[in-house]
């Protein structure tokens, strides 16, 4: 059975190899719970859910992150967004 974090990894995966710019920031859940996460960038709108314990790398370039909490974040260039307890947070 495939799990929505694998379908996101793989759309993640072919969006990056497809020509995309390279992209910087990177998403790490270091909680034991997973995630709906829904990344904005340039007028598009990307879903998925990420794992426990699971780090993406290269999610965008700059984008608004927002949790399914109702929380939101900017970030560009090099950061890492963390999720911590249910809270996000930007560090680079």
């Amino acid at each position: 059975m495939r799990t929505p974090a694998l379908w996101a990894s793989l759309t993640l995966l072919l969006l990056t190899c497809g020509g995309a710019p390279a992209w910087a920031v990177d998403l790490a859940n270091t909680d034991t719970t997973p995630y709906q996460v829904v990344i904005e960038e340039n007028g598009e709108h990307f879903r998925f859910t990420i794992a426990p314990r699971a780090v993406l790398s290269g999610i965008c370039s700059d984008c608004s992150v927002l949790l399914n909490n109702g929380q939101s974040v900017n970030a560009e260039d090099n950061d890492l967004i963390t999720i911590k307890n249910g809270q996000m947070s930007v560090g680079g």
